[in-house]
Protein backbone atom coordinates (compact mmCIF):
# COMPACT_ATOMS: atom_id res chain seq x y z
CA UNK A 1 0.00 0.00 0.00
CA UNK A 2 1.21 3.77 -0.90
CA UNK A 3 1.69 5.98 1.80
CA UNK A 4 -0.23 9.58 0.89
CA UNK A 5 3.13 11.25 0.14
CA UNK A 6 4.65 8.15 -1.63
CA UNK A 7 1.93 9.05 -4.24
CA UNK A 8 2.21 12.89 -4.69
CA UNK A 9 5.91 12.33 -5.02
CA UNK A 10 5.16 9.79 -8.06
CA UNK A 11 2.77 11.89 -9.80
CA UNK A 12 5.11 14.96 -9.67
CA UNK A 13 7.95 12.42 -11.38
CA UNK A 14 5.65 11.82 -13.71
CA UNK A 15 4.29 15.34 -14.68
CA UNK A 16 7.76 16.46 -14.95
CA UNK A 17 9.10 13.85 -16.54
CA UNK A 18 6.23 14.33 -19.06
CA UNK A 19 7.15 18.16 -19.63
CA UNK A 20 10.42 18.13 -21.15
CA UNK A 21 11.07 18.28 -24.74
CA UNK A 22 13.04 16.07 -26.77
CA UNK A 23 13.63 18.52 -29.51
CA UNK A 24 15.79 17.57 -32.56
CA UNK A 25 17.58 20.79 -33.70
CA UNK A 26 16.73 20.64 -37.13
CA UNK A 27 13.96 22.88 -38.15
CA UNK A 28 12.37 23.53 -41.89
CA UNK A 29 11.00 26.88 -43.30
CA UNK A 30 8.49 27.56 -45.89
CA UNK A 31 8.27 30.61 -47.87
CA UNK A 32 4.19 32.17 -47.22
CA UNK A 33 2.20 35.20 -48.09
CA UNK A 34 4.34 38.33 -46.78
CA UNK A 35 7.17 35.67 -44.69
CA UNK A 36 8.27 32.79 -43.57
CA UNK A 37 7.06 29.87 -41.74
CA UNK A 38 9.24 28.23 -39.28
CA UNK A 39 8.42 24.58 -38.52
CA UNK A 40 9.83 23.03 -35.33
CA UNK A 41 8.75 19.31 -34.57
CA UNK A 42 8.99 17.58 -30.79
CA UNK A 43 8.08 14.25 -29.52
CA UNK A 44 6.25 14.13 -26.26
CA UNK A 45 4.98 11.32 -24.07
CA UNK A 46 1.39 11.43 -23.18
CA UNK A 47 0.44 12.09 -19.32
CA UNK A 48 -0.53 9.09 -16.72
CA UNK A 49 -3.85 10.75 -16.56
CA UNK A 50 -4.53 10.29 -20.66
CA UNK A 51 -6.68 7.42 -22.06
CA UNK A 52 -4.33 7.14 -25.00
CA UNK A 53 -1.44 6.40 -22.78
CA UNK A 54 -2.84 2.82 -22.66
CA UNK A 55 -2.37 2.18 -26.63
CA UNK A 56 -0.07 5.31 -27.56
CA UNK A 57 2.37 7.20 -25.42
CA UNK A 58 3.95 9.89 -27.68
CA UNK A 59 2.37 12.55 -29.63
CA UNK A 60 3.44 14.92 -32.05
CA UNK A 61 3.70 19.08 -31.49
CA UNK A 62 4.82 21.18 -34.33
CA UNK A 63 5.49 24.56 -33.59
CA UNK A 64 5.12 26.99 -36.08
CA UNK A 65 6.53 30.83 -35.87
CA UNK A 66 5.99 33.27 -38.83
CA UNK A 67 8.80 35.79 -39.23
CA UNK A 68 9.30 38.46 -41.75
CA UNK A 69 12.21 37.61 -43.10
CA UNK A 70 15.51 34.72 -42.68
CA UNK A 71 18.03 37.11 -41.69
CA UNK A 72 18.70 39.01 -37.90
CA UNK A 73 16.97 39.07 -35.04
CA UNK A 74 13.09 39.45 -34.63
CA UNK A 75 11.30 40.85 -31.89
CA UNK A 76 8.14 38.84 -30.33
CA UNK A 77 5.61 41.62 -31.19
CA UNK A 78 6.85 40.62 -34.75
CA UNK A 79 6.18 36.94 -34.78
CA UNK A 80 2.90 34.95 -34.59
CA UNK A 81 3.03 31.56 -32.85
CA UNK A 82 0.73 28.83 -33.37
CA UNK A 83 1.05 24.58 -32.33
CA UNK A 84 -0.07 22.05 -33.67
CA UNK A 85 -0.80 18.44 -31.76
CA UNK A 86 -1.11 15.41 -33.70
CA UNK A 87 -2.69 12.34 -31.77
CA UNK A 88 -3.43 9.03 -32.70
CA UNK A 89 -7.46 10.53 -32.74
CA UNK A 90 -6.58 13.74 -34.75
CA UNK A 91 -4.83 17.25 -34.76
CA UNK A 92 -5.42 20.21 -33.06
CA UNK A 93 -4.27 23.48 -33.64
CA UNK A 94 -3.68 26.50 -30.56
CA UNK A 95 -2.31 29.78 -30.71
CA UNK A 96 0.58 30.71 -28.54
CA UNK A 97 0.47 34.02 -26.94
CA UNK A 98 3.97 35.23 -26.60
CA UNK A 99 5.09 38.09 -24.13
CA UNK A 100 8.28 38.66 -25.05
CA UNK A 101 11.53 37.62 -26.41
CA UNK A 102 13.60 37.38 -29.78
CA UNK A 103 14.18 34.92 -32.90
CA UNK A 104 17.70 35.30 -34.44
CA UNK A 105 18.18 33.68 -37.69
CA UNK A 106 21.68 34.28 -38.96
CA UNK A 107 23.23 31.60 -41.70
CA UNK A 108 21.29 28.69 -41.02
CA UNK A 109 21.00 28.84 -37.46
CA UNK A 110 17.84 29.59 -35.67
CA UNK A 111 17.82 30.80 -31.85
CA UNK A 112 14.48 30.95 -30.56
CA UNK A 113 14.56 32.95 -27.28
CA UNK A 114 10.53 33.75 -26.42
CA UNK A 115 8.50 33.80 -22.98
CA UNK A 116 4.84 32.35 -23.76
CA UNK A 117 2.06 34.15 -21.41
CA UNK A 118 -0.28 31.37 -19.76
CA UNK A 119 -2.28 33.86 -18.28
CA UNK A 120 -3.97 37.27 -18.73
CA UNK A 121 -1.53 38.52 -15.43
CA UNK A 122 1.66 40.10 -17.27
CA UNK A 123 3.42 38.55 -14.34
CA UNK A 124 2.07 35.16 -15.55
CA UNK A 125 5.19 34.06 -18.55
CA UNK A 126 7.22 31.26 -18.71
CA UNK A 127 9.70 30.20 -21.29
CA UNK A 128 8.49 28.87 -24.76
CA UNK A 129 8.72 25.29 -24.86
CA UNK A 130 10.56 25.11 -28.25
CA UNK A 131 13.48 27.47 -26.86
CA UNK A 132 16.76 26.70 -28.32
CA UNK A 133 19.31 26.36 -31.18
CA UNK A 134 18.15 24.70 -34.15
CA UNK A 135 19.79 23.69 -38.09
CA UNK A 136 17.52 25.73 -40.26
CA UNK A 137 16.55 23.77 -43.54
CA UNK A 138 14.37 24.97 -46.72
CA UNK A 139 11.28 22.14 -46.02
CA UNK A 140 11.32 20.04 -49.50
CA UNK A 141 7.60 20.65 -50.03
CA UNK A 142 8.01 24.79 -50.63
Amino acid sequence: MLRPYSTIFMCAITLHSSAQASLSGHAVYVAVYNGYELVLRDKRRLMAHDIGALMHNTYIVESHIWVPSLTGTVDAKDVHVYEVETMHDGSRQCDIRIASGTVTLQNSKLTVDLQQTRCPKPACTSPYGFNGDYHLHKSHTD
